[in-house]
């Protein structure tokens, strides 16, 4: 019984985790609602996501500014392009 009582609780928390939205992602979407996305030819806007960190210094040539040192500057830059994906 106690464990038929966890599954339930299990899959509910699980259905009410994806109901949840997120506020300014739906602010983004209606202001860029107008915007042609099959002009844009990478799927990616830079204003679209969050700007965590400033992926104009990561052009492919390793120099002071762009060295990842640390996971964390990669997991800035990687949710920064996550983010500026458009759906």
């Amino acid at each position: 019984m106690k464990r038929l009582l966890f599954v339930c609780g299990l899959l509910l928390s699980a259905l009410f985790s994806f109901a949840q939205t997120d506020p300014l992602r739906q602010k983004l979407d209606s202001v860029f609602q107008h915007v042609n996305k099959s002009l844009i030819p990478t799927d990616y806007l830079k204003e679209y996501g969050a700007e965590l960190t400033p992926l104009h210094r990561f052009n492919g040539a390793l120099t002071d500014s762009n060295l990842v040192s640390n996971l964390d500057a990669f997991r800035l830059a990687y949710t920064d392009l996550a983010t500026a994906k458009i759906q």
